[in-house]
């Protein structure tokens, strides 16, 4: 045998507001009724007498003074609860203008006009480089944006500071004066946009473009056939509670999980292939041979690595020519013709690391710790990890090319 449960205090307080606003409406509603009423029979009653006593001389007796006293208290009372009802009206009034003017005015910060001229913020903000950038990219994606309770330029400066800034969803609500779970809906679905539309800006080039651009120094060192810098970075995700994740997701070399991506660097210094998330656990040549990066690789062409690629063994069938840094191993000394190589690798090192380095730098989501959820597909689609990095990539690409063609 138990006891009913008593609701909580603030649960009883807020039935009972309910209860005695809802009351005082439906006794307002009555009394405007009655009142109405009241005034019809007494017109009706008033014509009535006027007919029925017409050239008759009636005298009517006043009303006892009881019987006014009670007429006159009954319409103070009237007169109280209809000012009452007026009153709580007109401060829900109030109370609802105040909160649209304040939506408005924390959202007014993010509106185009706060962005014109002011090439520093919008860096700052977006990563782009100019308000001019900014402008055309929400002119191109104007018309493919979510509907929601918030404006499109505001919802997709929302999404490029997620990813610039790598701030967090209830941070982001509180900027926008949002739920936090709208914050969320609007992210997920302006990622999938986003991804569909600038998709297709990280593109292989034909290798007669590749070549009529290619960089001074990079002639000078390996004439026009240097193809491709490819480089393998890594993201860390919070630690999957499944243990064969846990385990495919395990970085020796970061000691965290993570998944790993291979990036495509044209000598030119624009991104020119990403291969879909890997598992940490993955080695970087593995990565190389089954990603299909080197399906795009024609004979001839020179491919430059880093110290961690030694994948030349692997790729004889598609006959590149991988430069990557010489290795003493089992030597004693490295060779003249080693020597040579490394030295023109180390000329043109600064610009590989920073083509390669400047999308975790310009864009810090990739430096942050990612949330194992980004990971999960929906209906066999990508993963928003993997959209998140194709879009970060892209916004790179429309920015200057990181390597000069001097």
């Amino acid at each position: 045998m138990g006891y009913p449960r008593r609701q909580p205090l603030e649960s009883q307080y807020q039935h009972v507001k309910r209860c005695d606003k809802q009351v005082k409406t439906d006794a307002a509603s009555t009394l405007l009724l009655l009142s109405k009423v009241k005034v019809e029979s007494e017109d009706s009653y008033e014509k009535n007498d006027g007919d029925c006593l017409s050239g008759v001389n009636v005298k009517l007796e006043d009303p006892p003074e009881e019987k006014k006293a009670s007429s006159s208290s009954q319409t103070d009372t009237t007169g109280s609860l209809l000012d009452a009802v007026f009153k709580e009206l007109q401060e829900l009034r109030t109370e609802n203008f105040t909160l649209k003017q304040e939506l408005k005015s924390s959202l007014s910060r993010f509106e185009v006009e706060n962005f014109q001229g002011n090439d520093e913020k919008v860096r700052f903000l977006t990563g782009l480089t100019s308000c001019t950038l900014l402008m055309t990219l929400f002119s191109y994606l104007e018309p493919f944006l979510p509907k929601s309770s918030i404006e499109k330029f505001p919802m997709m400066m929302m999404t490029l500071m997620r990813l610039r800034l790598n701030l967090s969803c209830q941070f982001l609500a509180f900027l926008f004066n949002v739920h936090q779970s709208t914050v969320s809906r609007i992210l997920s679905k302006m990622i999938d946009v986003m991804y569909v539309k600038l998709k297709p800006l990280v593109i292989w080039p034909d290798r007669d473009t590749l070549q009529k651009s290619m960089p001074i120094v990079f002639q000078r060192l390996f004439e026009t056939k240097c193809a491709m810098i490819i480089h393998c970075f890594e993201v860390l995700i919070d630690k999957p509670s499944n243990t064969k994740a846990r385990a495919a997701t395990w970085s020796s070399q970061k000691q965290h999980n993570t998944v790993k991506f291979l990036l495509g660097v044209t000598p030119q210094g624009v991104i020119s292939y990403i291969s879909r998330s890997w598992g940490g656990q993955v080695s970087d040549e593995h990565v190389t041979n089954n990603c299909g990066i080197l399906d795009h690789i024609s004979p001839g062409d020179i491919v430059l690595a880093d110290k961690v690629f030694d994948v030349q063994s692997n790729t004889g069938s598609f006959s590149p020519d991988l430069k990557i840094p010489a290795f003493i191993k089992e030597q004693s000394h490295l060779s003249p013709l080693d020597i040579e190589c490394a030295r023109k690798l180390a000329l043109v090192r600064f610009p590989i690391e920073r083509a390669v380095s400047i999308v975790k730098q310009k864009y810090t989501i990739l430096n942050g710790t990612l949330q194992v959820a980004l990971l999960m597909s929906r209906d066999g689609d990508l993963p928003e990890v993997d959209k998140i990095t194709h879009i970060c990539c892209s916004l790179v690409n429309l920015c200057e090319p990181a390597v000069s063609s001097d």
